[in-house]
């Protein structure tokens, strides 16, 4: 087992082969199961889940006795401005750079 193991990974031919396989596979596999309607099902569905999750998270941290006095008014409000920033400009910046070299979507 050993030898097999150091001979596929030492044959750069044999890597190049199956990442190429690998490669095809998921190629198909995406054509025939990831339509855009199954994505934005997909999308509603991390938004919704997402959605009660933070809702839950507040009012938990809205009620807490620890948190109660300045949760809504110092907190909640940075929290979310932070967030909010951080994540939609990383989404931004990483669809924009994986955007930069398809000219179809310029």
């Amino acid at each position: 087992m050993e030898n097999i193991l150091e001979m596929i990974l030492t044959n750069g031919f044999t890597i190049a082969a199956l990442a190429g396989i690998v490669s095809t596979i998921l190629g198909v596999l995406l054509r025939k199961y990831v339509t855009p309607a199954k994505i934005v099902v997909w999308g509603n569905s991390i938004f919704f889940l997402f959605e009660k999750i933070g809702i839950a998270v507040t009012l938990g941290l809205s009620k807490w006795k620890i948190t109660k006095g300045f949760w809504n008014s110092v907190i909640e409000p940075t929290v979310i401005i932070l967030l909010g920033m951080f994540l939609r400009n990383m989404l931004d910046g990483l669809v924009e750079g994986m955007k930069s070299d398809n000219e179809s979507f310029k």
